[in-house]
């Protein structure tokens, strides 16, 4: 994966970040994360990255998330944009329903063999919840409806160093891929 690639999706995103504080400063966010994707039984490539994802509070119980993605193994290389109009609702004292559609832009490219693109729809739900005031748990099922559609369980956590930095990571599950994330999280 190139550096300029990776700059430019930090870059990016930092410059969201003077917009997102004014917009909503109760509750926005920025991840940055390292990014691992390989296939289920271990065999085959695995896809190394980076990349950045954002969520803004428009309402009191709704929320924009966003983000972009890059993986990359000669000869193959993943970009993936996402989009999503969310909805969170208590369940109970510290745990959310958080429930999301939207869409995916995704690219994969080939050496020699171009590039395919495809838009497709994203709808994910689950739980968020505060098991103490520094650490998060979620868990979320999506579908993502790409030529071979694809659902993911993805187990995430959020360790808060303070009340704006956190490390974040997640573990998904496909029934051919893994994914991996590991970054930190800048609260607004």
């Amino acid at each position: 994966m190139s550096v300029s690639c990776c700059l430019r999706a930090v870059l990016g995103m930092l410059l969201l970040l003077p917009v997102l504080a004014i917009a909503s400063p109760q509750y926005a966010y920025v991840d940055f994360n390292y990014l691992f994707q390989g296939p289920e039984d271990g065999d085959g490539r695995s896809l190394e990255g980076a990349g950045a994802d954002l969520s803004l509070r428009l309402a009191e119980n709704f929320h924009l998330a966003g983000g972009f993605g890059r993986v990359r193994e000669s000869p193959e290389t993943r970009t993936v944009g996402r989009l999503a109009l969310g909805f969170n609702a208590p369940v109970a004292e510290r745990t959310d329903f958080v429930g999301r559609i939207g869409g995916l832009r995704g690219e994969r490219k080939l050496t020699g063999d171009g590039t395919e693109r495809e838009n497709v729809l994203l709808i994910e739900a689950g739980l968020r919840t505060h098991v103490m005031d520094d650490l998060e748990f979620n868990a979320m099922l999506s579908h993502e409806d790409f030529s071979s559609a694809q659902t993911w369980v993805d187990l995430g956590a959020v360790f808060y160093l303070n009340a704006n930095l956190g490390i974040n990571a997640l573990v998904g599950f496909s029934s051919d891929e893994n994914r991996y994330k590991l970054g930190l999280r800048l609260t607004l």
